[in-house]
C-alpha cells in the first residue's frame, strides 16, 4: 500500500501546443461544466482509485495537491477531463498556469 506522502495520483495538462504540466499529487479538484454556457456544473474532487470516467469540463480551475499543499494551479478554458488508473488527464484549448499562458493553436 502506498505511504500517505506518496503521490498516487498523475495530473496531466494537455493544450493544442502539448503537455502543458505534468503534476504528482494526492488530489485533485476542477470545475465542471452543466450547461450550454459551460457554467453551474460546481467542482469535482478526485482521489486516488477514482472511477474511471470522463467530465466536460467549464471554464475555471485545475489545482492538484499534496499533503495538503497546493502543489499546481491553473485556469482552464474548459474542455475534458479523464480519469483512469489513477491518472487524470485535463484537455484544453488553452490554460494559464502559474502566470503563464498556454496560447490557443491558431
Amino acid at each position: 500500500m502506498a505511504d500517505e506522502k506518496t503521490p498516487a495520483l498523475t495530473l496531466r495538462l494537455l493544450t493544442p501546443t502539448g503537455i502543458a504540466s505534468e503534476t504528482k499529487c494526492d488530489s485533485v479538484r476542477l470545475c465542471l461544466r452543466d450547461n450550454a454556457e459551460g457554467r453551474d456544473g460546481g467542482m469535482v474532487g478526485i482521489l486516488r482509485n477514482h472511477a474511471p470516467a470522463v467530465m466536460a469540463m467549464g471554464k475555471g480551475p485545475v489545482r492538484a495537491s499534496l499533503g495538503g499543499e497546493v502543489v499546481f494551479s491553473a485556469q482552464v478554458d474548459g474542455g475534458f477531463a479523464s480519469v483512469r488508473d489513477n491518472v487524470i488527464t485535463v484537455i484544453s484549448d488553452s490554460a494559464v498556469i502559474d502566470g503563464a499562458e498556454t496560447p490557443e493553436e491558431e
